[in-house]
Protein backbone atom coordinates (compact mmCIF):
# COMPACT_ATOMS: atom_id res chain seq x y z
CA UNK A 1 0.00 0.00 0.00
CA UNK A 2 2.80 2.69 0.64
CA UNK A 3 4.31 1.71 -2.72
CA UNK A 4 0.66 2.16 -4.27
CA UNK A 5 0.20 6.18 -2.44
CA UNK A 6 4.19 6.78 -3.25
CA UNK A 7 3.30 6.28 -7.02
CA UNK A 8 0.21 7.89 -6.70
CA UNK A 9 1.79 11.14 -5.40
CA UNK A 10 4.36 10.78 -7.55
CA UNK A 11 1.97 10.56 -10.67
CA UNK A 12 -0.32 13.52 -9.25
CA UNK A 13 3.52 15.38 -9.63
CA UNK A 14 3.53 15.61 -13.06
CA UNK A 15 -0.19 16.43 -13.49
CA UNK A 16 -0.21 20.73 -13.36
CA UNK A 17 -2.68 21.50 -10.71
CA UNK A 18 -3.36 18.38 -9.07
CA UNK A 19 -1.47 19.05 -6.26
CA UNK A 20 -2.63 21.70 -4.56
CA UNK A 21 0.58 23.82 -3.70
CA UNK A 22 2.03 26.86 -5.28
CA UNK A 23 5.10 26.37 -7.24
CA UNK A 24 7.62 27.76 -4.60
CA UNK A 25 6.64 25.43 -1.91
CA UNK A 26 5.28 22.04 -4.19
CA UNK A 27 8.84 21.28 -4.55
CA UNK A 28 9.75 21.28 -0.42
CA UNK A 29 6.39 19.71 0.19
CA UNK A 30 7.05 16.42 -1.97
CA UNK A 31 10.96 16.71 -1.06
CA UNK A 32 9.38 16.57 2.79
CA UNK A 33 7.02 13.77 1.70
CA UNK A 34 9.45 11.42 -0.55
CA UNK A 35 11.70 11.60 2.45
CA UNK A 36 8.86 10.84 5.32
CA UNK A 37 8.03 7.51 2.50
CA UNK A 38 11.95 6.60 2.87
CA UNK A 39 12.32 6.48 6.13
CA UNK A 40 8.81 4.32 6.90
CA UNK A 41 10.91 2.32 4.10
CA UNK A 42 14.00 2.03 6.48
CA UNK A 43 11.29 1.60 9.54
CA UNK A 44 10.02 -1.73 7.60
CA UNK A 45 13.32 -3.32 6.36
CA UNK A 46 14.85 -2.92 10.21
CA UNK A 47 11.62 -4.57 11.39
CA UNK A 48 12.55 -7.31 8.67
CA UNK A 49 16.17 -7.54 10.30
CA UNK A 50 14.92 -7.31 14.19
CA UNK A 51 12.41 -10.20 12.74
CA UNK A 52 15.34 -12.37 11.79
CA UNK A 53 17.58 -11.62 14.70
CA UNK A 54 14.87 -12.62 17.25
CA UNK A 55 13.92 -15.65 15.31
CA UNK A 56 17.69 -16.68 14.92
CA UNK A 57 18.34 -15.75 18.89
CA UNK A 58 15.17 -16.03 20.36
CA UNK A 59 15.88 -12.20 22.10
CA UNK A 60 14.58 -9.15 21.21
CA UNK A 61 16.64 -5.75 20.84
CA UNK A 62 15.71 -2.32 23.47
CA UNK A 63 18.08 -0.75 21.04
CA UNK A 64 16.19 -1.78 17.64
CA UNK A 65 13.55 -1.05 19.49
CA UNK A 66 13.81 2.79 20.20
CA UNK A 67 15.37 2.73 17.17
CA UNK A 68 12.41 1.76 15.01
CA UNK A 69 10.22 3.88 17.16
CA UNK A 70 12.27 6.73 16.97
CA UNK A 71 12.69 6.71 12.72
CA UNK A 72 8.67 6.09 12.42
CA UNK A 73 8.11 9.54 15.02
CA UNK A 74 10.71 11.21 12.87
CA UNK A 75 8.67 10.15 9.38
CA UNK A 76 5.30 11.16 11.14
CA UNK A 77 6.95 14.74 11.65
CA UNK A 78 9.23 15.03 8.48
CA UNK A 79 5.50 14.28 7.05
CA UNK A 80 3.86 16.65 8.77
CA UNK A 81 6.08 19.31 8.23
CA UNK A 82 5.75 18.47 4.04
CA UNK A 83 2.01 18.99 4.32
CA UNK A 84 2.86 21.91 6.61
CA UNK A 85 5.10 23.62 3.61
CA UNK A 86 1.96 23.30 0.79
CA UNK A 87 0.58 26.97 0.89
CA UNK A 88 -3.07 26.43 -1.72
CA UNK A 89 -2.91 28.29 -4.23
Amino acid sequence: MLAWVWIYIARQATVPGAILCDTATRGQFLGRIYVAFALIVACGLLAIGSGVRIVRTGRTSWIVSVALASLFIAACIVGANGAAACNPL
